[in-house]
């Protein structure tokens, strides 16, 4: 007797779709995994990095309730199926708009003669800077040598002054805020020209406690950040 075919073989299944569940699974796994990593080793502040793991859990929700619906394992109402599916599309559509702004801002060329260059902290492993905080710091260098004038003589005669900002969080065995101006003066920065804020914690206290460097409230200011 010719062997019982299974359900997906009765509805004419191919191979590709019947493993579209674990594609699907492996999808979302990737997607929270990717979430999680940003959270840990590029995000510090604490509300972001909570926003980055809830947005995991979420796409590790939608896609094992999937995975369960196509393996025949849970059944749910329909509205539940189209309450989670827009859900799923709002969180893909607002990370999406706020990854092109992000690249957006990051492609305009820095407004000139900045009196101050803010430079906002990242994550410190150790005592070695991440990737991400050599960025802002090569980006200020660069705009160090950009906008600062020389006379013909070569005596400087404008400085732009440096204010580094960042605390010492989980796994930093200096501030952000020394670990950046060691980076700095090892690249030519003389140590008086830069001011350390080490106490904040996120960006909104960074802004805040480097106001107090800043006497000159009209001063233009320049910030440098991912």
């Amino acid at each position: 007797a010719a062997p019982e075919r299974t359900g997906a073989e009765k509805a004419g299944k191919s191979e590709w779709e019947k493993e579209q569940p674990d594609r699907m699974a492996g999808i979302g796994l990737c997607a929270s995994a990717l979430l999680v990593n940003t959270a840990v080793h590029h995000v510090t502040s604490y509300p972001s990095r909570l926003f980055f793991i809830l947005q995991a859990v979420f796409f590790a929700g939608i896609f094992a309730v999937r995975y369960a619906q196509n393996k025949g394992i849970l059944i749910l109402p329909m509205w539940i199926n189209v309450l989670s599916a827009a859900g799923l599309l709002i969180l893909i559509s607002s990370f999406c708009l706020v990854q092109a702004l992000i690249t957006v801002q990051m492609k305009q060329k820095p407004e000139p003669d900045c009196e101050y260059l803010l430079i906002l902290g990242c994550r410190v492993r150790g005592l070695e800077i991440t990737k991400s905080l050599r960025y802002r710091l090569d980006a200020a260098l660069a705009y160090l040598e950009q906008n600062e004038k020389h006379s013909k003589d070569n005596t400087q005669n404008k400085t732009i002054h440096i204010i580094v900002s960042g605390g010492q969080g989980p796994g930093e065995d200096i501030s952000e805020a020394q670990a950046m101006k060691d980076y700095l003066c090892a690249h030519g920065i003389e140590a008086s020209r830069i001011f350390m804020e080490a106490q904040s914690t996120d960006t909104e206290k960074n802004i805040a406690y480097s106001a107090r460097f800043i006497p000159d409230k009209n001063a233009k200011i320049g910030v440098v950040s991912n």
